[in-house]
């Protein structure tokens, strides 16, 4: 098929490991980043971030994005067309854009507290499918009349996380890959008592709040993978407004081989068998008694770990989800 992926795209987004994995299954793949104003510039940029943010250039960027589009998808006929949140595509280029194209659909991997964001729930009727990681949210959307909303879970590529060997500098006892906020971190000031390493940005947290355990920068791919394998311990929280499904931290840390502990979603026993394939707790007191049982029994601590990481080979890979998805709008 020919494939449109309209997303914020760069090393470890959504829009670049469906990018990977479509390739690998045979499709031709186009990217539009629909936060980058102009091609050769990164949407992470300065100026990039300064012509969507600021709001003399705000409305230029908009329309320059828009028009971009539009201008991409009538020269070309595609047979399927994934916009990932796109929360600056305007409902009109939406609507235009299906006579352009056989399917257009939504991924929507954020909370429901980001359905507010730009144009996102004024768009959503405007698409063949509209899916989203979390039952709640489904229920929600089609509680107001939005019958195309969907249920599709993330995924993680297992050529990325896959077992390794231990690294030196990046052993610990407990270890996390995320931003950190003031939610986030109120857990992880309950396990400073062990050497705990953190990676990802800061969220309105001052640097000395976190100076303990902060490794000052974010983490992505192989060496976010090689943290995963040298840690005894991979923490994993959910975003308070993530109800009813699962981050993709969940699939990634299995993925790596390494042994998981993590909180509590509506969702999160669907996917594993808690104890048996990963460790889930449900308040700061549960999480502080199993890090110290399981920091004592490594070969307890292995057999969850394998466990988990069979789990996810059969069904959570993005080769599993991507067949799901084709398997749902073919029949739709």
């Amino acid at each position: 098929m020919n494939i449109l992926i309209v997303g914020f795209y760069s090393p470890e987004t959504m829009a670049w490991y469906l990018e990977r994995n479509l390739k690998k299954m045979g499709h031709n793949v186009d990217i539009f980043c629909y936060r980058s104003i102009f091609k050769k510039i990164s949407p992470n940029s300065i100026f990039s971030k300064g012509f969507r943010h600021l709001p003399l250039f705000e409305n230029i960027y908009l329309h320059k994005i828009n028009n971009t589009l539009l201008s991409i998808v009538r020269k070309k006929r595609y047979n399927l067309i994934i916009f990932l949140k796109a929360e600056t595509i305007f409902p009109s280029t939406i609507e235009n854009i299906r006579s352009y194209a056989d399917k257009i659909i939504n991924w929507y991997m954020d909370p429901i507290i980001g359905l507010d964001k730009g144009y996102i729930l004024d768009s959503i009727q405007y698409y063949d499918h509209f899916f989203t990681k979390d039952t709640f949210i489904k229920k929600r959307l089609n509680g107001l009349g939005f019958n195309n909303v969907g249920f599709l879970l993330e995924a993680f590529d297992p050529d990325i996380y896959k077992p390794t060997k231990k690294f030196d500098e990046y052993e610990s006892d407990i270890s996390m890959v995320g931003n950190i906020y003031d939610y986030r971190l109120r857990i992880l000031n309950s396990l400073k008592e062990y050497n705990l390493k953190v990676w990802g940005k800061l969220i309105s947290v001052d640097k000395n709040k976190v100076k303990t355990f902060y490794q000052g920068r974010p983490a992505i791919l192989d060496e976010k993978n090689k943290i995963f394998n040298s840690a005894k311990i991979v923490l994993n929280t959910h975003n308070p407004f993530e109800i009813s499904g699962a981050n993709v931290r969940l699939f990634e840390i299995c993925g790596s081989g390494a042994f998981q502990l993590s909180d509590t979603t509506l969702y999160t026993d669907n996917l594993f068998k808690n104890k048996k394939e990963v460790l889930f707790y449900n308040n700061i007191e549960e999480l502080k008694e199993l890090t110290q049982y399981y920091l004592n029994n490594a070969e307890e601590r292995n057999k969850i770990a394998l466990a988990g990481h069979k789990r996810v080979i059969k069904e959570h890979t993005y080769d599993v989800r991507l067949k799901e998805l084709f398997r749902i709008i073919k029949t739709s």
